[in-house]
């Protein structure tokens, strides 16, 4: 009822592409870009050829219908391109959802990893704060997790010169990631 409203002032009254707009639509939604645009084209040579005068011809004699069979292709062609666009923007939105869920899964196999080490474990983040302790490590500082994390290497872990008993430097390791 809409397209027909919208398309009275180029067609009088008469939508002679109205059928056509459900197969436009579908093939769009389940094909994309190039179904939907190849619906909107079938539909606007099966109209002009079976139902515009005169019929049986390719041949639009009338400059109302002429306007009316560009205004359905442009508006199929561009129905086609929106439901494109879309579809690219939930396979995006999915790829995402489904990349944070592999994080997630890979962030605790390595938490689970590192709990699970016998030696001492203490992670921090490139500024130094500590983001993780395991159990040996929270057993060797004195410091549970919970109140170990945000705060420095230096704090939580003392390291002392063996020979000077003297606080020694920290020896921090950095790895970088280079893709």
């Amino acid at each position: 009822m809409a397209l027909r409203w919208l398309s009275w002032p180029v067609l009088g009254s008469e939508v002679p592409f109205m059928f056509c707009w459900p197969a436009v639509v579908i093939a769009a939604w389940l094909g994309g870009f190039r179904a939907g645009f190849a619906a909107t084209l079938l539909g606007a040579l099966a109209t002009t050829y079976f139902v515009l005068q005169p019929r049986f011809t390719l041949a639009v004699g009338n400059p109302a219908e002429a306007a009316g069979l560009a205004l359905f292709v442009l508006l199929g062609t561009f129905l086609s391109w929106l439901q494109q666009r879309y579809h690219f923007a939930r396979l995006g939105q999915r790829a995402a959802e489904e990349y944070a869920l592999q994080v997630v899964d890979e962030r605790e196999l390595l938490r689970i990893t590192l709990t699970s080490i016998g030696d001492a474990v203490i992670v921090t983040d490139p500024h130094g704060r500590v983001t993780f302790l395991n159990p040996v490590a929270e057993a060797l500082t004195g410091w549970p997790q919970a109140d170990a994390l945000g705060r420095p290497l230096e704090e939580v872990f003392r390291i002392v010169n063996a020979h000077t008993r003297q606080p020694a430097a920290a020896c921090r390791t950095q790895l970088r990631w280079r893709p």
